[in-house]
């Protein structure tokens, strides 16, 4: 194991300001079926910590769930068109209350897993690895 390095105060500090002042990612992306580009957005902290929530207490148990969470993420975090336009919503017949739907109406089901990946990918989420690690007791 590498030598790992004790947080600061100042540490924390630092990064914590950094975390703050820091533009969220954005990549375009090419949906072959549409054969059109789009811009994805990295999900802003209130919704990595609502999809990340939801994952973990879902423990992937629900597939439902977890279609559900991916086309929230992807309503939220297609900028450009933005999905969540009242005109777009209007032209698909897509009610305020169920506005995800607009997602199921535009995009396949396969589609709609590789949106929510690279949305991740731009948050650094790899929901195979996890980022923190026990540190191994050291013996006296």
């Amino acid at each position: 194991m590498n030598a790992q390095k004790k947080a600061t105060m100042q540490d924390l500090i630092a990064k914590a300001k950094g975390k703050e002042s820091r533009e969220l990612k954005t990549a375009e992306v090419y949906v072959k079926r549409l054969d059109a580009t789009m811009t994805i957005q990295e999900p802003d902290q209130k919704m990595m910590e609502e999809y990340m929530a939801k994952m973990i207490y879902s423990k992937g148990d629900s597939a439902e769930i977890n279609q559900q969470l991916n086309e929230k993420l992807v309503y939220s975090c297609v900028i450009d068109p933005k999905l969540s336009d009242p005109e777009l919503r209007k032209g698909l017949k897509v009610s305020q209350l169920n506005a995800t739907d607009v997602v199921r109406k535009i995009f396949e089901v396969p589609e709609i897993l590789h949106l929510a990946s690279r949305i991740l990918e731009l948050a650094d989420v790899d929901v195979a690895s996890n980022p923190v690690e026990l540190v191994e007791d050291v013996k006296n």
